[in-house]
């Protein structure tokens, strides 16, 4: 069906660098899967995503981008790259945490035990 859509030219353009990590240039007979507004799957080769405020990767016309299991979720302050395969690799923030340490009584005032707790931050 692609192949034959009256007047579409599929030649590749020229690929520009642009700096933003997470767009991509689709070389070759390969498509980017999009969710349509009707929620059906639709094609692109425009290859200028970014993360929306929902934390979900889509294009430029703010329709997600579809990976193996629907559209493509990111995480808060997460580090997002796409592979040269289109594999989309993303790196959670570290949590950093600190072991705070406090001497609890027992009840019988005559021995002392440690009471470690884990705070994040």
């Amino acid at each position: 069906v692609l192949d034959s859509t009256p007047g579409a030219d599929y030649t590749p353009g020229p690929i520009t660098r642009t700096g933003n990590p997470l767009d991509v240039a689709v070389q070759g007979p390969g498509w980017l899967s999009v969710l349509a507004p009707d929620g059906s799957e639709a094609y692109t080769r425009a290859g200028n995503l970014h993360v929306d405020e929902n934390g979900q990767l889509v294009n430029a016309s703010n329709l997600p981008v579809v990976g193996g299991g629907g559209p493509i979720a990111i995480p808060p302050n997460a580090k997002v790259t796409i592979g040269p395969d289109g594999t989309v690799s993303v790196l959670a923030a570290a949590r950093a945490f600190q072991l705070h340490t406090k001497l609890i009584s027992t009840a019988d005032q005559n021995e002392q035990t440690a009471n470690q707790i884990l705070s994040f931050s």
